[in-house]
C-alpha cells in the first residue's frame, strides 16, 4: 500500500515537473515565432486534453479492438461538447430569439 501510494506521489512529482517544462517551452517558441500568447495557449490546451484519448485509442489499435477506439473518441466529443455547454449554461444562460439559426447550429453540432 506505501508503495503504489509512493508511485502516485512520484507520479503527480513527475507531472508537475514536465507540464512546467512543457509551458515554457511552448511559451518560447510562441515568442519567437511571434505568435499571442493566447493562441499557444488555446493549442496547448487542445493538445494536451486530447492526448489520454488518443494513447487509450492507439493502445485500443494496438490490441486488436477498433470498437474500444472508436466508442473512445465517440464517448470523449460527447463528454467534451455536453460538459461544455452545460457550463456556459449555467454560467450565463442562453436565450434564444432566432429559431432558424439555432436549428442551423443544432444540426451542425451533432
Amino acid at each position: 500500500m506505501l508503495q503504489i501510494i509512493g508511485l502516485i506521489a512520484g507520479g503527480l512529482v513527475l507531472l508537475s515537473a514536465s507540464s512546467n517544462v512543457l509551458i515554457s517551452g511552448s511559451v518560447m517558441v510562441a515568442r519567437r515565432l511571434k505568435l499571442s500568447d493566447l493562441l499557444i495557449g488555446i493549442v496547448l490546451v487542445g493538445f494536451t486534453t486530447s492526448m489520454p484519448e488518443l494513447m487509450a485509442s492507439a493502445v485500443a489499435l494496438r490490441i486488436g479492438q477498433p470498437q474500444l477506439a472508436i466508442g473512445n473518441i465517440i464517448g470523449s466529443n460527447s463528454v467534451n461538447i455536453l460538459f461544455i455547454l452545460g457550463l456556459c449554461v449555467l454560467l450565463r444562460p442562453v436565450s434564444i430569439s432566432d429559431n432558424k439559426a439555432f436549428r442551423l447550429n443544432a444540426l451542425f453540432l451533432f
